[in-house]
């Protein structure tokens, strides 16, 4: 696991792909002939004139263009890919054939500046587009397809009314139900388009997390998926359901929530309304979590932060609140969430641990390690024993 799979220094081996823009030469347009450079959009394909011969090179060989205006002329340079180009190991490319032969990069000039801007605009737009589904590709490389939701028959199923939904299906944010199925959850989010439904089932779910609204301002319930799910056009792999805790949505102008009495009276009475607003949603979230829980047979179970060992740092940009819980170390309550698996992580290194400085940073080395490293930076120093009995308790050295 140490020396690697895929090559000797534990790295992937990256070669020059080929690719294939036509099978034979007559497939070659017609407007090829004649020394001109042609855009072939069917063929994601840029026909260049090479000493009287149109040639075709694959939009993917294509590292990046440039035009440049000398005196009457205007300069074209095509950039090809090609080995031994990149700055750093990681942008090098090694060879597969020893005898191959490749075109670094392809200058073109003429006094026809219309033509050439064209040129430039269309095989900068092709070569974007070309990157866009590269892009969507790979993110769609780990999208597995689920198998379909089992409604309930027979019976109405257990709701959670009310309930928004983190990252907002259709860009507005609407209150829905969240239902427990034979086989998974289903929520209906509300919308323009006439709502999106959005099935999670328990196979696919590795972590369910319930966290009260005791010192926060939202209870909510989050899934942590096994395999990312599409969302619209994105892909996601955290969802919440959540209520907000605090009493916003009351208007305290209108005329049935205003008392005639003011001072102390008022303030104690409205505490002890909230606090009771606070008991009933953690009961109802908490009571859903075990329903679901039990509907999926504890294939899932519901893991609860502990906040009495929590601590702040800096996972991404923000400072926020680092809660411990069975089997994971997680921020719950804002984007973007975090959630790192214990049993995934091979070591935790403490960096930055010196007498005199306040902070310290936390590096996360996962099993798998193609998978980057996660840091959490600026954590107090006077919570490094806490952070050290954590990870005494899970074994984590």
């Amino acid at each position: 696991r140490f020396a690697g799979e895929a090559g000797d220094n534990g790295e992937e081996t990256r070669e020059v792909k080929k690719f294939e823009s036509y099978k034979r030469e007559t497939a070659l347009p017609r407007e090829a002939q004649g020394g001109k450079i042609l855009v072939d959009e069917r063929a994601d394909s840029i026909i260049l004139p090479i000493y009287g011969m149109s040639v075709p090179f694959h939009i993917s060989t294509l590292k990046n263009i440039s035009k440049n205006d000398e005196g009457e002329y205007v300069y074209l340079r095509l950039n090809m890919v090609s080995p031994g180009q990149g700055v750093g190991k990681k942008d090098n490319l090694p060879v597969g054939d020893l005898t191959s032969t490749f075109v670094r990069s392809l200058s073109f000039r003429s006094t026809d500046v219309a033509r050439m801007t064209e040129l430039y605009h269309s095989i900068t737009t092709l070569k974007r587009d070309q990157v866009k589904r590269e892009t969507e590709k790979q993110q769609m490389a780990d999208i597995v397809q689920q198998d379909k939701l089992v409604p309930v028959q027979g019976q109405r199923p257990d709701r959670l009314p009310d309930v928004f939904m983190r990252p907002v299906a259709d860009g507005k944010r609407f209150p829905a139900a969240l239902e427990i199925h034979a086989n998974g959850l289903r929520y209906m989010s509300a919308g323009r388009a006439g709502g999106t439904a959005v099935n999670i089932l328990f196979n696919n779910i590795r972590h369910l997390f319930y966290q009260p609204c005791d010192y926060e301002l939202l209870v909510l319930i989050h899934v942590h998926l096994k395999n990312p799910i599409m969302l619209g056009k994105k892909k996601i792999q955290d969802i919440q359901f959540y209520r907000e805790a605090s009493d916003a949505s009351f208007d305290e102008t209108g005329n049935r929530r205003r008392r005639i009495r003011y001072g102390d009276e008022d303030e104690i009475e409205a505490e002890q309304e909230e606090r009771r607003r606070r008991r009933k949603l953690n009961k109802e979230f908490k009571e859903f979590a075990a329903k679901i829980a039990e509907a999926s047979n504890h294939e899932v179970e519901v893991d609860t932060p502990f906040r009495e060992v929590a601590f702040s740092g800096v996972p991404s940009r923000a400072n926020v609140l680092l809660q411990p819980t069975v089997d994971c170390l997680v921020h719950l309550s804002d984007t973007p969430f975090f959630i790192i698996t214990v049993a995934d992580v091979e070591i935790v290194h403490l960096e930055r641990v010196q007498f005199g400085l306040k902070n310290f940073d936390m590096v996360f080395v996962f099993k798998d390690f193609k998978r980057a490293p996660m840091h959490v930076n600026t954590v107090p120093m006077k919570q490094l024993d806490n952070v050290k009995e954590w990870l005494d308790s899970v074994n984590l050295a």
